[in-house]
């Protein structure tokens, strides 16, 4: 199994030492014989395929921490807007009290009849 990493510096040297290889590889099959070049061939082929490999884990990697990302994004934004309906409920109480308090205990009705009381 290949070692899922999301490292692009890591990946960039991966693609640096398979294009090495490569090279190598070109010269190797230019001076030598089929039967000398070819189970180095035969890992040289399997070593790109980890790094092809290694370059789809981490770019498959890079797209689940967006998604990620997104996602806590969503969260933080719901906390938010809870937090500010949750203030916005207490200041409404708190106006509601103070309003109260400021007519006393009978509530605002209450006042206007006994001052119409008071002028009959």
């Amino acid at each position: 199994n290949p070692v899922r990493v999301h490292d692009p510096e890591l990946v960039k040297a991966v693609n640096k030492l398979a294009d090495k290889l490569a090279q190598l590889l070109g010269q190797l099959q230019a001076t030598s014989d089929a039967a000398t070049a070819e189970p180095i061939l035969a890992a040289a082929e399997a070593f790109a395929l980890e790094a092809t490999e290694m370059n789809r884990c981490g770019e498959v990697a890079l797209a689940r921490m967006v998604e990620i990302e997104q996602h806590r994004q969503h969260i933080m934004q719901g906390l938010l807007e809870y937090e500010m309906r949750k203030e916005q409920r207490e200041m409404d109480e708190n106006s509601r009290e103070v309003t109260a308090n400021s007519f006393g205990s009978r509530g605002p009705q209450d006042g206007v009849a006994k001052a119409d009381e008071n002028q009959a």
